[in-house]
């Protein structure tokens, strides 16, 4: 792995990164959801409402991109776009100032798919440092001050709808996750220098994965626990070693695990027969043989990907997929799937791993859980809540918000209040308890498709194209 320095002494970038090391705050949102990628903010209070007419602090232009922001020793991180540049961005979090703007030129042109972009992953800090990972571009660190310390080219990628999974930070590393159409991978980088620790091969499926890898300390360290193509694995940080992996309660994951103790929560839609037929495809049958060609789908990337990885692992190689092959390919996502809670043992023993329960009906699709005050929350399309009880599955409460549009922010939490947002704006201020009530309805004005970040009692929420600060 070549690693690319700034022009500057590795002497000079080691002190101007000591000078600008940060004193992390008590609550800081370092990560994509916050402590523990978890949702819920160490908050002793949260703004009863979110009205841009009462309590918005400030608002500024966040720039294109849909990374959620995160925040460490009083400054807002978030990553956006403008043409074939990239951007890292610096806020002052008190007062909406932007510190500084610094570009990286994109390498090339990746597939994406509305609503997400060139800066879809989001950013991840330390007490030093910021790292943010454009697919496009490679993996980059700055000092909170906005000086370049390294810069690792990867990619390219050969994903269906982008490389979306934001970055973590475990045991002196970088987590990068591409879960892809093929060599899809799992790897760490040194934080001081970006070398690559190591690199682990993933399972490829039919149409990758979009998750981003949760963390759990055990007596044995840190593990890394990704829900992606096939399976769900336990990786040991330090090493990339598989721990423990479970099958059959996986395919084409969006939303993060979540992590209680010995217990983990994994969810996306469920099937009760093939959602990807080939019906939908054979407008691009251009001589209607019920048969699609690589050749008919190569103005088509995304589909030309698809198309090649089934024939190639699913067909008979003989460069055009039919519906018998198309059924193959999407044969586990039939009955798999689901809200599913994962039991694991202290030991990691893959004999230990078991599902203790699962629930199948109606679940989102992007949105992550949220596992808070001994409930576990998500929100489906059309503004439906759902509360359970983590350790039997039993539905507590399920129930409309009185409005809703799609989610793709997932609830974030705090002192007693969920914090929901959907694609349109509307904001909802829910009570966290199993059966939570409606506290407030408001409209940011504008969509919002970005998880909101929690710190010392202010909301911040990344819209379209504005970045706004809500407080008490």
């Amino acid at each position: 792995m070549t690693v690319r320095y700034a022009a500057v002494s590795l002497f000079f970038v080691v002190a101007v990164g000591v000078l600008w090391t940060a004193e992390l705050r008590a609550g800081d949102w370092l990560r994509f959801r916050g402590p523990d990628g978890s949702g819920i903010a160490e908050a002793s209070d949260l703004p009863a409402e979110l009205d841009v007419e009462k309590n918005l602090l400030w608002k500024v232009s966040s720039g294109k991109g849909t990374s959620s922001p995160v925040i460490a020793g009083g400054r807002l991180f978030l990553t956006a776009f403008e043409g074939e540049t990239r951007l890292l961005k610096c806020f002052d979090a008190n007062s909406g100032e932007l510190l500084w703007n610094k570009s990286v030129p994109a390498a090339r042109r990746e597939v994406t798919t509305a609503p997400g972009g060139p800066a879809n992953p989001s950013p991840v800090a330390d007490e030093a440092n910021v790292y943010a990972f454009f697919p496009d571009s490679g993996l980059v660190c700055f000092t909170h001050g906005g000086e370049a310390r390294w810069q690792v080219p990867l990619g390219p990628f050969h994903s269906f709808h982008g490389v979306t999974a934001s970055l973590v930070l475990a045991d002196g590393h970088v987590i990068v996750l591409a879960d892809q159409l093929q060599d899809s991978f799992l790897a760490a980088f040194n934080c001081q220098s970006g070398a690559e620790a190591w690199k682990a091969s993933r399972q490829d499926g039919p149409i990758g994965g979009y998750s981003s890898p949760a963390t759990r300390v055990t007596a044995k360290g840190t593990e890394l626990i990704v829900s992606g193509p096939m399976e769900v694995v336990g990786y040991d940080a330090a090493s990339g070693r598989r721990n423990w992996s479970i099958e059959g309660v996986a395919n084409a994951p969006v939303s993060v695990p979540v992590v209680s103790g010995n217990r983990v929560f994994v969810c996306e839609p469920s099937f009760t027969e093939n959602p990807f037929k080939i019906d939908s495809l054979l407008r691009h049958d251009k001589n209607k043989d019920g048969e699609l060609s690589f050749e008919e789908l190569e103005s088509q990337v995304p589909l030309y990907r698809i198309a090649k990885r089934i024939d190639t692992s699913w067909g008979n190689g003989d460069g055009k997929i039919n519906a018998e092959e198309m059924e193959k390919a999407f044969k586990s996502f039939i009955g798999g799937g689901g809200l599913v809670a994962i039991e694991l043992d202290d030991k990691q023993q893959p004999v230990g791993t078991r599902v203790s329960w699962s629930y199948r009906k109606s679940v989102p699709q992007i949105p992550s859980l949220l596992l808070y005050d001994r409930s576990l929350f998500f929100i489906n399309d059309g503004g439906i809540l759902t509360s359970v009880q983590p350790v039997s599955g039993e539905i507590i409460k399920r129930a409309r918000l009185g409005h809703g549009a799609k989610f793709y922010a997932s609830p974030v939490a705090a002192a007693g209040k969920l914090l929901l947002i959907d694609t349109e704006g509307k904001i909802s201020i829910v009570s966290a308890e199993s059966e939570w009530k409606v506290l407030s309805t408001n409209q940011l004005g504008q969509g919002c498709y970005a998880t909101p970040a929690i710190t010392g009692g202010r909301v911040y929420v990344r819209g379209e194209t504005d970045l706004f600060c809500f407080g008490i």
